[in-house]
């Protein structure tokens, strides 16, 4: 018993048994749940988040007012990432929704992140188009004319270019980039802009207007991009 007792003193801190890892307090793991279904999809209509936020913590009859304090301090934990939940109100619907905004990157870096560089120089062709005008930014433009803007408009920057011997914008770089697209490449990525809530369509001729996600993400970007007229 003696030498039994001495061999088990000699044992150094690295052969004991490590403590089970402690678990993440039930709340947090809630939060990072929600986080992690919102980042997946991209943004959320507010009810539709209300009815998430019901299912994971398994409470049906939780009002809006728990709902908010539950996504308040969800955005707060995430500020030490430079992330926040944002809202914003579509107006095109009324309803509000909901998404993640990372704070550390400018709007055009979040539009490089997310989109790929045809996506990128539609979208911004598009958002040429619908902030040309109020009339334009109220009503949307015509899904057509949103394609067919680039095509008609490249030959023209093609050609001054050329007379005055300038480099290309990063808009008219963008222009070009839509123009050597095929209508069906084109048709198909305004598609997937308008599935993902960077682009909206209404009315029975479903003309093209901002959409959910870029209110909630892309304010500042709009703001500067918009042409003076808008």
């Amino acid at each position: 018993l003696d030498m039994a007792a001495k061999k088990k003193s000699k044992l150094s801190p690295a052969d004991e048994p490590e403590a089970p890892p402690r678990a993440a307090p039930v709340a947090d793991t809630r939060r990072h749940c929600f986080i992690q279904a919102l980042l997946a999809r991209g943004y959320m209509e507010l009810d539709e988040a209300l009815a998430l936020y019901r299912e994971i913590v398994e409470n049906f009859d939780a009002t809006m007012r728990d709902f908010t304090a539950f996504w308040g301090a969800a955005s707060r934990s995430l500020m030490i990432l430079d992330l926040e939940i944002r809202t914003a109100k579509y107006d095109y619907d009324g309803k509000q929704y909901l998404a993640v905004v990372n704070n550390a990157q400018t709007d055009v870096t979040k539009l490089a992140t997310r989109l790929s560089p045809e996506q990128i120089a539609l979208f911004r062709v598009a958002l040429d188009e619908i902030l040309k005008t109020d009339d334009a930014a109220t009503r949307g433009v015509d899904f057509m004319t949103a394609i067919n803007y680039a095509c008609t408009s490249s030959q023209e920057i093609l050609t001054q270019g050329e007379k005055q011997g300038t480099q290309m914008t990063q808009l008219e770089k963008q222009t070009l980039t839509v123009a050597r697209m095929n209508s069906k490449e084109r048709e198909q990525t305004l598609l997937e802009l308008v599935k993902d809530g960077w682009l909206g369509q209404i009315g029975a001729e479903a003309r093209l207007v901002l959409g959910p996600r870029s209110f909630c993400e892309l304010r500042a970007f709009i703001l500067e991009q918009a042409p003076e007229g808008a």
